[in-house]
């Protein structure tokens, strides 16, 4: 009896310890995360200390449309929807300004979404979320992990007003964990979104791709795919992943397929003729991220 219990005690010994229950976090939704006083303060001293990208920098850079990136493979093995949160998580940032505002005169952050690419700290985002306001004047770019760590936008590496991505650098503590990109996704495949859809922190979202399409954009057509995951204002630039962790999209733009109505329906907003029957949500393609990307040279 003793050496039954002896080898009962040596096999749950052996057995791993179960993952603790506050390895995932619990996100408050009764307050806006971006005036937390600790990031606030991490963004003030990349500010003070001339660290980060200031808003005429930016400007100067948007300019650059090529860059020389490694990026890893993409991968192959399907994941589940836990291995798939936690792949979307780590590669994710929030990048915006932390900025002077005009209005109350104190300093705040306005962050949208983005993804690393590359581990050593190249990430991509949307270039409408990077483009700075025409009154915007006084701060920086800044990155921000879903822990709260801010980080420095170093560089804008490439940029395409058309297709609405843009490529920049931040200087990273450690190797971060990139998604590959994968060009490889076609209507009925299963995506997911990782975003802040109008400052819900951390929203995590899945659908299917419904379709791949193009749209005019000057001189251009990019192209873009429509997706049945959801997101919001807040979430532009965030990545679309497909099952395997790669990102096949970022976050774009969203359409409202709404009734057109008269003129006298169109002066009342809440005239059920202008009712809104679907929202259609577009990502740009993989592709369009690594039109901008070029091998680096064989030393």
């Amino acid at each position: 009896m003793k050496r039954i219990a002896l080898l009962l005690a040596a096999l749950f010994t052996a057995l791993p310890a179960p993952r603790a229950a506050d390895a995932v976090p619990i996100y408050k939704t009764d307050e806006d995360f971006t005036e937390d006083p600790g990031m606030l303060k991490q963004a003030e001293a990349l500010f003070s200390g001339g660290r980060a990208l200031s808003v005429g920098e930016v400007r100067d850079q948007l300019g650059r449309t090529t860059c020389q990136l490694k990026l890893p493979e993409p991968k192959s093995p399907v994941l589940g929807g836990r291995e798939i949160w936690e792949v979307a998580r780590g590669a994710f940032l929030r990048i915006g300004y932390y900025f002077s505002c005009t209005d109350c005169e104190k300093w705040h952050l306005d962050l949208s979404g983005g993804f690393l690419i590359t581990e050593d700290g190249a990430a991509a985002t949307a270039c409408h979320a990077v483009e700075p306001d025409k009154d915007l004047h006084k701060g920086c770019l800044v990155a921000v992990s879903d822990d709260g760590a801010v980080y420095p936008v170093k560089q804008i590496l490439a940029a395409s007003k058309e297709s609405d991505v843009c490529i920049l650098r931040v200087e990273l503590p450690a190797k971060g964990r990139p998604l590959p990109l994968s060009e490889d996704a076609r209507p009925g495949d299963p995506v997911y979104c990782f975003s802040d859809p109008m400052g819900e922190r951390s929203f995590f979202s899945t659908g299917m791709v419904n379709r791949r399409t193009t749209r005019k954009s000057g001189n251009a057509l990019p192209l873009m795919l429509n997706v049945s995951a959801d997101w919001a204002p807040g979430s532009s630039g965030a990545a679309v992943l497909d099952d395997k962790g790669n990102a096949v999209g970022l976050v774009s733009t969203i359409l409202a397929l709404q009734d057109e109505g008269d003129e006298e329906d169109q002066a009342e907003p809440e005239n059920p003729s202008r009712a809104t029957w679907m929202v259609v949500h577009e990502a740009v393609g993989a592709q369009e991220i690594k039109k901008l990307i070029e091998p680096p040279e064989a030393k």
